[in-house]
């Protein structure tokens, strides 16, 4: 039996489930959120929004000393 990486064997019966075979109960899924919006909770239905938070500070990076010594000034071994 060959199968490709994006296959796995399905435990109840043995055969192999795609991706593609996800498609129609994922779509089933969606509907029913749609026509039940009440039977799940608001965390689920609201995870596409975009949660704002604050602005992240502006921080200046200091490079330490012996990053910005002249590559002369090192000795020579």
């Amino acid at each position: 039996m060959a199968s490709s990486s994006s296959s796995k064997p399905n435990p109840d019966n043995g055969t192999i489930v795609t991706g593609s075979d996800c498609v129609h109960p994922f779509v089933a899924l969606q509907n029913c959120i749609k026509a039940n919006p009440n039977a799940f909770s608001q965390d689920i239905l609201n995870e596409d929004e975009v949660k704002e938070t604050d602005p992240t500070p502006e921080y200046i990076i200091h490079p330490p000393k012996w990053s910005r010594e002249s590559q002369n000034s090192k000795s020579k071994l």
